[in-house]
């Protein structure tokens, strides 16, 4: 029964939400979360599930790796 998401609008660190287009994690839940933390970035893999590590392994290394480039 937790609910936890008026925390978000307190992380200070940068952020990135990131799910697949058929995820368990509904990308619309994701990007919810997304919206209520601050400077944070979402991006949802196209044709993954919730292991985009596996499904779309280079879209998903792509999207930490320009996100990585973003905070530096």
């Amino acid at each position: 029964d937790y609910e936890g998401s008026d925390k978000l609008k307190k992380v200070e660190i940068p952020t990135l939400f990131i799910c697949g287009e058929y995820d368990e994690a509904l990308p619309a839940t994701v990007e919810y979360f997304h919206s209520l933390t601050p400077g944070s970035k979402y991006a949802m893999i196209k044709d993954a599930a919730h292991l985009t590590m596996h499904d779309k392994t280079e879209e998903n290394n792509q999207v930490i790796q320009d996100f990585l480039q973003d905070i530096d």
